[in-house]
């Protein structure tokens, strides 16, 4: 359990770095701000996951927080229609790499907060 604590914060944060780290060769932050409604629901994407992974730090770690943290990767998923590009990965359907980044982070943050559902934390 304690690596899905690190990789639920991890998954999250590579989410979020998708608006200011320039992947595709300019930063998104300007543009995000600009689209405000799209914009919030795009942090509740990554901030929930953000948060039930600090929740988590301190032993033992709240089962409710990993729900949390799949509810949120979980909307990402369903907005994104991400099951309509997965099968098209290997014919290169993710363009380019802020695409890969945020399929990454949405992925793997389901992955890791479904194992902190199945297998969580021992109270005591």
């Amino acid at each position: 359990m304690k690596a899905t604590k690190g990789l639920i914060i991890l998954f999250a944060v590579l989410g979020l770095s998708w608006l200011v780290v320039p992947y595709d060769g300019a930063v998104l932050l300007p543009l995000w701000i600009k689209g405000a409604p799209r914009s919030l629901e795009f942090l509740a994407y990554f901030v929930p996951g953000l948060l039930m992974g600090l929740v988590m730090m301190k032993p033992p770690a709240p089962m409710w927080a990993a729900v949390v943290a799949l509810a949120g990767f979980s909307f990402g998923f369903v907005r994104l229609h991400l099951w309509e590009v997965i099968p098209r990965i290997p014919d290169g359907g993710l363009k380019n790499i802020g695409q890969i980044v945020l399929v990454v982070a949405i992925l793997g943050g389901m992955l890791v907060s479904i194992i902190g559902v199945v297998k969580p934390e021992p109270t005591a």
